[in-house]
């Protein structure tokens, strides 16, 4: 059957999916691509199905139930897995999640003095703003002629930046930012949470 195929390509790929997954959460580039996968074979099984309801209502009604069956069974036991593997492997956890870090750093500074680069919506989601994230600047700089200029990049760091802090997640991208753009910065803080903490020198 035609279907078999996307589904064994989303089955041979689900522990690289589930372990993505656990490590960085449901971030974009977890490479999740089983479910893309996944997704055609189930598109295909029901387009089966309809034709089949045509044909024999009965034995698709007990196809559509098997499937049901099936994929409930198989969504509880991905689910019980994952939450299985982030456990034992202590990587899906507060402190791995630097979005949510920077987020409530952010919220408990109301003096708005620190700046994540890695992580904009932290920002936008605790201090009503939008500032630079290190991986378009690094983009920007290093594959195209058209390099920023540092007051731009510093035009939407926050207004009474004292420190920046640079976590794991585009922590080249950041390192970069902060040499090319923020030259006054680089004097070793504190470290919060995951992130590693500079103020000016």
């Amino acid at each position: 059957m035609l279907q078999a195929l996307p589904l064994a390509v989303g089955l041979i790929l689900l522990p690289v999916a589930v372990l993505g997954r656990v490590e960085i959460g449901g971030a974009l580039n977890s490479f999740s691509y089983t479910l893309y996968f996944v997704a055609a074979a189930l598109l295909m099984i029901v387009l089966r199905l309809l034709r089949l309801w045509d044909e024999n209502r009965q034995v698709a009604c007990r196809s559509a139930g098997v499937l049901f069956l099936a994929l409930s069974s198989i969504v509880i036991s991905l689910h019980g897995f994952q939450r299985i593997i982030g456990d034992k492997l202590h990587l899906l956890t507060a402190e791995r999640n630097e979005n949510r870090a920077a987020y409530e750093h952010l919220l408990g500074r109301r003096d708005n003095s620190a700046y994540s680069p890695g992580q904009p919506l932290a920002h936008l989601l605790a201090a009503d703003a939008l500032p630079h994230l290190s991986l378009a600047v690094y983009d920007r700089d290093t594959l195209t002629p058209y390099t920023l200029r540092a007051p731009q990049i510093q035009a939407h760091a926050p207004a009474n930046l004292s420190k920046i802090c640079i976590g794991q997640d585009f922590k080249k991208e950041s390192g970069h930012l902060v040499n090319s753009h923020f030259p006054d910065f680089g004097k070793p803080l504190v470290k919060i949470g995951p992130f590693t903490c500079i103020g000016r020198r």
